[in-house]
């Protein structure tokens, strides 16, 4: 379930008013977002484990559907921590919470297509997608750890892999995808690759948002 954190209403302030510095984030608050992180890795870790093997399809798509869910609780109980924190609203944090939201909501939607177009079986390509988000669900873990160890050097390490996952990832499928049209005569089964190897792509840009949220708290 995709949340809106980034609308919110704000007073109007004077042209003149300076800008506030960024503030520390508090360690014992980054718990959440690593729980976040963590639950959304293990999704990635899990849809790379039903392409290796493709088997128990239907049973593994629901075991992503249910990290998903608890995702969700994950988020909300963040954005709640987020609006009660007494020093106000982190714009930052509300970035970090959505981007990890819709990521995982992307992971979840990949597998269910895998599951609902009865594909027979993975391509290499659906592998190579895979895995790279698997790999960018290992650095967000690596990264959420150094910012609550207030690391800004290893976050901002892990944060620029991620994004050089996504570019691997948009230049997987634009070759993924002409090789698709060029060899597939099947118009409904071109149709059901192209559906899902664009989800693993959208997945992979949604990495990409939480490594410029984790870069921006690491500055």
């Amino acid at each position: 379930m995709a949340f809106n954190f980034l609308t919110r209403e704000k007073k109007s302030t004077a042209p003149t008013e300076a800008v506030k510095p960024a503030r520390k984030v508090d360690a014992a608050a980054v718990g959440i977002y690593l729980e976040g992180a963590r639950n959304l890795a293990a999704a990635s870790r899990r849809l790379a484990e039903m392409v290796g093997n493709f088997e128990l399809v239907e049973a593994m798509a629901r075991d992503i559907r249910d990290l998903e869910i608890a995702g969700d609780a994950i988020a909300r109980a963040a954005f709640q921590s987020l609006v009660a924190e007494p020093q106000g609203w982190d714009p930052r944090l509300a970035a970090l919470i959505k981007g990890i939201d819709d990521a995982l909501d992307a992971v979840e939607l990949t597998a269910a297509r895998l599951a609902l177009y009865h594909v027979i079986r993975p391509t290499g390509r659906a592998q190579k997608f895979s895995q790279l988000l698997a790999s960018q669900g290992e650095l967000l873990e690596q990264a959420l750890a150094a910012l609550g160890g207030h690391d800004p050097g290893k976050v901002g390490e892990a944060a620029q892999a991620i994004k050089q996952k996504q570019q691997e990832s948009s230049v997987l499928l634009r070759e993924t995808l002409a090789e698709l049209l060029r060899d597939t005569t099947d118009a409904i089964l071109l149709l059901k690759w192209k559906d899902i190897y664009e989800g693993f792509d959208a997945a992979a840009a949604r990495f990409g948002d939480t490594a410029n949220a984790l870069l921006s708290l690491a500055g």
